[in-house]
């Protein structure tokens, strides 16, 4: 029973001593820890004369032969019990009365997470120890110093113990008219960022780097969408990755997922950006003029800007096919009569060496070319004389289209530069003024 030797509130000092961190669990906000309880108080029914019984000055009691005050961890959730293991330990009783009563217990508590810093944030754990019916009249309670013993600390793969102070706190409770006293121990620990900088981090930054590189492929290769689309997925991984790592709370959002899903957005926009330089690059298909204005502005002082200009289409073209000199327009497709049969035989024959690269076919005794044909019988083909001067109108229409596409194409590709460039800067100063908390 209650040792109930004075007026005065039985003393009982508590010693934490912090063994292990088991495990951390972000998602659902708590913490399991093995740790060393001490608790020693003074005990007027258990004093005795050693010298009466033959020296023996202490001796050791089980938990159910004696009272042990019922301290209590305010934060424990374990559903076996608060504290496991405690009531399977001896106590070690002295002939002044004194009563130690250490106990070694793997305890599982709530811990709010602030991970706004994630994955170079610090977390703080209170660990509150006090009686649960006892109030402050009858049980005092002291810690045994300032901090937590952290000398038998085993080190974790993950995470850093900072420190672990001791604070005396005095509750009124709306249940009771007396107050309560108990030992507030705060766990500061911080995250080990190595590997989250190896496994999330980096990769990211490679992926935002190599999403940059869908605007260096050529419109006509057909795959800048694609390119970027796969990285838009990937980067939607990453997200989906710290959805399922992190808690689902909107008062401490990490500052990583705002940079991935800023990321996000940036990347649905090149998709739409490509498509668009897609667009204007066949949009020469359809036959539409250029406005005035979208040359003026667009082609003529954004080609400027961007350092675009019509000769950079022509020589563009020439690295394609192969000619270093740009056809004249003054030249003209020579008049060829070739036999209808040796034609169907060998069909690069006809093709007219002015205008290289465009293809000619045969139907039905006929040879279909841009330029002018005539059926001279029913077994020769003839070809007239056509001045490319016919096709300037065409050609100059298509170059326009084009050097829009590429104009824009390189536009696109400094703004999304500089766009990534800011938005990881600032990610970076944001995550180097992390204080601890």
């Amino acid at each position: 029973m209650h040792p109930y030797c004075s007026k005065n509130a039985v003393n009982v000092t508590i010693d934490l001593g912090l063994r292990e961190i088991v495990d951390v669990s972000e998602k659902y906000e708590t913490i399991k820890l093995k740790i060393w309880i001490r608790l020693n108080w003074k005990d007027c029914n258990f004093v005795w004369n050693a010298s009466e019984f033959g020296g023996i000055s202490q001796i050791g009691v089980p938990y159910e032969k004696l009272w042990i005050p019922d301290v209590t961890l305010f934060e424990g959730i374990d559903d076996i019990a608060n504290m496991p293991d405690m009531k399977q330990y001896r106590a070690l009783i002295t002939n002044t009365g004194q009563i130690q009563y250490q106990f070694p217990t793997a305890i599982q508590m709530t811990c709010g997470m602030n991970i706004s810093m994630f994955p170079y944030d610090h977390q703080m754990c209170t660990l509150t120890f006090g009686s649960w019916i006892h109030s402050n009249s009858e049980i005092e309670m002291f810690s045994k110093s300032d901090t937590g013993d952290l000398t038998s600390f085993i080190n974790h793969q993950e995470w850093v113990v900072i420190s672990l102070k001791a604070t005396k706190m005095t509750e009124l409770y709306t249940c009771c008219e007396e107050p309560f006293s108990s030992i507030s121990y705060k766990l500061v620990i911080k995250r080990k960022a190595t590997f989250y900088i190896i496994t999330m981090i980096l990769p990211f930054f490679a992926l935002t780097v190599l999403s940059i590189a869908g605007f260096v492929l050529p419109s006509i290769s057909g795959e800048k969408i694609t390119f970027h689309m796969n990285i838009l997925l990937a980067v939607t991984v990453f997200l989906l990755l710290i959805q399922d790592t992190l808690p689902s709370s909107s008062e401490f959002f990490p500052k990583i997922g705002i940079y991935f899903t800023i990321t996000l957005l940036l990347t649905c926009m090149s998709c739409v950006m490509s498509a668009i330089v897609v667009y204007l690059f066949y949009h020469d298909l359809s036959g539409k003029q250029m406005p005035k204005w979208v040359k003026r502005v667009l082609v003529d002082g954004l080609g400027r800007l961007m350092f675009i200009t019509p000769e950079t289409i022509v020589r563009f073209k020439s690295q394609q096919t192969g000619n270093t000199d740009s056809a004249d327009q003054g030249q003209v497709v020579r008049k060829t009569v070739i036999p209808v049969d040796k034609a169907k035989k060998n069909r690069k024959s006809i093709k007219p060496t002015a205008l290289s690269g465009i293809q000619n076919a045969v139907y039905d005794g006929w040879e279909i070319e841009v330029g002018e044909v005539q059926r001279r019988d029913d077994h020769s083909v003839s070809f007239m004389e056509t001045d490319k001067s016919a096709f300037s109108d065409a050609s100059k229409k298509m170059n326009e289209w084009e050097l829009l596409a590429y104009t824009l194409d390189r536009f696109f590709t400094v703004f999304y530069i500089i766009v990534i460039s800011l938005n990881t800067i600032v990610f970076l100063i944001v995550l180097s003024q992390n204080d601890e908390p």
